[in-house]
């Protein structure tokens, strides 16, 4: 019985995929719930930006699903990002020194 229930769920699955634009994707997203204590002061949009910046931060998410999920444009969520310590350029120093070291190596001219 549940392979007859996976299989119908695949089947309206292929029928709209079949539907749609070329251009259009489908949007699977998850939902959190959260259960904060009403004596911390932390609202929804704190929350969002915690995680949106954390996932960005990790390269978990680009700018634009960051700020997606946080509810603002790019550029909003790009100057929000300094007040919870990530930086827009989202680039390990790691790589930074393997960078400088590689033009040290080989010159400007790569």
């Amino acid at each position: 019985m549940v392979g007859n229930h996976e299989d119908r769920r695949f089947k309206l699955f292929s029928e709209n995929r079949a539907k749609m634009h070329p251009n259009q994707y489908i949007r699977i997203v998850k939902t959190l719930t959260i259960q904060i204590p009403e004596t911390v002061d932390f609202d929804d949009f704190e929350a969002l930006m915690a995680i949106a910046s954390t996932l960005y931060s990790k390269g978990r998410l680009s700018l634009g699903q960051a700020a997606d999920l946080a509810g603002l444009s790019k550029r909003a969520f790009m100057e929000a990002l300094g007040a919870y310590g990530v930086s827009v350029f989202n680039y390990p120093s790691s790589e930074l020194d393997r960078d400088i070291e590689t033009v040290r190596l080989h010159g400007a001219g790569l």
